[in-house]
């Protein structure tokens, strides 16, 4: 009887612990449902059962590449003479070798524009009627013409026009009917 009754405890033990870990199994998977459920009403919830959803890569759209600017970024010929404008820039007055050169009228700025003579004649340059043009059509003329021959034989030429200080929009006209947007050159 002692043998029987050792075996009815060890069954009825065994019995409890295959209902608690069927209890503990049950469990676990009602709260799993009711999470599965309520996931995005509870945000570390909602980051357990989020799914990474790649971010588009969006697609490259091409840089146009600016064009070359006639008499700025690449060599202009007018009247034969061979040249590009190296600077430009707005100066309260400019000095040469034996003067000092200033706007006559106030409310004027002088526009200094330097370039580089490449081939033709350089004494042709000096000679030329070149004007300025702002943004309401009005004309400015250069009254001086500078022209410099370096000792290694650089051509450089420098034309002084005077203009108004307020002046948005600036357009050089060469002889030949020609014309440079000095605006990007100034801006730089």
């Amino acid at each position: 009887m002692e043998l029987s009754a050792k075996k009815t405890k060890k069954g009825c033990g065994l019995l409890w612990i295959g209902l608690a870990a069927s209890l503990i199994l049950l469990c676990c998977s009602a709260a799993s449902i009711l999470l599965w459920f309520n996931r995005t009403n509870i945000p570390i919830v909602a980051e357990l059962f989020a799914t990474s959803t790649p971010t588009p890569t969006p697609t490259p759209t091409a840089t146009p590449t600016p064009l070359p600017i006639p008499g700025i970024d690449t060599p202009m010929t007018v009247e034969g003479i061979r040249f590009i404008l190296t600077d430009a820039q707005f100066q309260d007055s400019y000095k040469s070798i034996d003067r000092t050169f200033r706007p006559n009228n106030a409310g004027e700025t002088l526009l200094v524009l330097t370039g580089d003579v490449l081939s033709g004649g350089s004494a042709d340059i000096g000679k030329w009627k070149v004007e300025v043009k702002d943004e309401n059509g009005e004309s400015y003329v250069s009254g001086v013409k500078i022209t410099t021959t370096t000792q290694g034989g650089k051509i450089t030429f420098i034309w002084l026009i005077a203009v108004p200080e307020d002046a948005q929009e600036l357009t050089l006209h060469l002889p030949d009917g020609q014309s440079i947007n000095l605006m990007l050159l100034l801006k730089n």
